[in-house]
């Protein structure tokens, strides 16, 4: 992806309150978010800005940890976002789906989680838009979840998909070159929270490769999606085509 295209495509993101990210149904983004939506409109511009020149410094150099911290540390903003030396934070919303259905059982209900753990007001709230209320935290099952992510995407791009064990890799031809989706789901019974995450690589016509990531990778977030229920299967799909389109149009655009 290009540099000046990934910059304006965070800008433009972040004039907008981040929609592509706020679809993406993951724990680790409803907690960026939680930090992020406090923000104004001037210092989500500067909080983009930021992310762009950690991007940019990080490519261009790979840091050390010691030397990433103080890159971060210098743009305050930046710092608060990331939650660097924040004590961790306890809300519902970031509690992974397969772990809150099974806490909600254990508790008879959610009020006995919101005891267990002493939420109320905000911190009680559901993570929306991927769950309305409390009663929709049924997490898809493994199969349903890898059928529905081979299809979107193939519906989408065409191409195959081919699987071993927890790794199913989606390959397409699309303008841009040969795409590859790599999609790691849970084998059922063996993980607590997970539930699938997902990478993207491109090798160019030119015979480059695209360096591996995802969509969230761009604001520095993993992608591992874990709010995955029955009810927003269908939606969150979509939108796992839709941040793949995104990088994409940021391919051709840089």
């Amino acid at each position: 992806m290009g540099k000046v295209a990934d910059r304006a495509h965070r800008q433009a993101e972040a004039l907008a309150g981040f929609p592509l990210l706020r679809g993406c149904p993951a724990t680790a983004v409803q907690r960026w978010l939680a930090r992020a939506d406090l923000l104004d409109d001037a210092q989500r511009v500067e909080l983009a800005e930021a992310l762009s020149d950690l991007v940019e410094a990080q490519e261009t150099a790979p840091m050390e940890q010691e030397a990433l911290e103080a890159q971060v540390a210098a743009y305050p903003v930046l710092r608060d976002v990331m939650g660097v030396g924040a004590a961790p934070e306890r809300s519902a919303r970031t509690i992974p789906v397969k772990l809150m259905a099974r806490l909600i059982e254990e508790q008879s209900g959610f009020d006995g989680v919101a005891r267990l753990f002493q939420l109320d007001g905000p911190k009680a709230e559901p993570p929306r838009p991927h769950l309305e209320r409390w009663e929709e935290a049924v997490p898809v099952k493994p199969a349903a979840l890898r059928k529905a992510a081979v299809a979107a995407l193939i519906g989408r791009f065409g191409g195959e998909a081919k699987a071993e064990g927890e790794l199913t890799r989606v390959t397409a031809v699309v303008p841009e070159g040969r795409m590859v989706v790599d999609l790691i789901f849970a084998a059922p019974g063996r993980a607590v929270s997970r539930q699938m995450s997902h990478r993207f690589f491109l090798d160019r016509a030119d015979g480059t490769r695209l360096r591996p990531g995802s969509y969230e990778t761009m604001w520095r977030l993993g992608a591992e999606w874990d709010l995955i229920t029955e009810g927003n299967l269908e939606r969150s799909m979509a939108h796992l085509v839709r941040v793949t389109e995104a990088r994409l149009a940021l391919i051709a655009d840089g």
